[in-house]
């Protein structure tokens, strides 16, 4: 059922003009311009993980994190690609596995530490790791949910 929940909101999803300032009052003018890059399903899927953590009492450089995590992957890696990589596809998986890194990698001097080390382990499952980071468990709870 995630999955079918995925691509809807792949297809369909949109932020409305309420999400949309709120978006940019969290990130601010040095920020948001990565944020608007993004591909639109990104967009509005960090939206609904950042939403969640708000609710979780997280700290604003966790949100900031939650916003940009997928901030990696290309702006043309849409529905198809994403299908692909779900059914294992090497050239699509190499995405889904590196846009952790390349997300962090761009965003180096944008955003602070924690958030950086928060993007790029986002998808890191290993238990030292999850320990180390402080609201890495949720956030992957998060984008896993969304």
């Amino acid at each position: 059922m995630t999955r079918l929940k995925q691509g809807y909101f792949h297809l369909f999803g949109r932020l409305n003009a309420f999400e949309e300032a709120w978006v940019a009052g969290l990130l601010g003018e040095g920020e948001f311009p990565f944020f608007e890059k993004m591909h639109r399903a990104d967009r509005f899927h960090c939206c609904r993980v950042a939403q969640c953590l708000e609710k979780a009492g997280a700290p604003l450089h966790v949100l900031k994190a939650a916003l940009l995590h997928d901030f990696g992957k290309p702006a043309s890696y849409g529905l198809l690609s994403r299908t692909l990589a779900v059914l294992n596809f090497p050239f699509a998986l190499e995405v889904k596995k590196n846009h952790p890194r390349e997300g962090a990698k761009k965003l180096e001097g944008v955003l602070g530490k924690e958030a950086l080390e928060l993007i790029l382990f986002h998808h890191e499952k290993e238990k030292k790791v999850v320990v180390t980071f402080p609201w890495l468990d949720k956030l992957q709870e998060a984008d896993g949910l969304n």
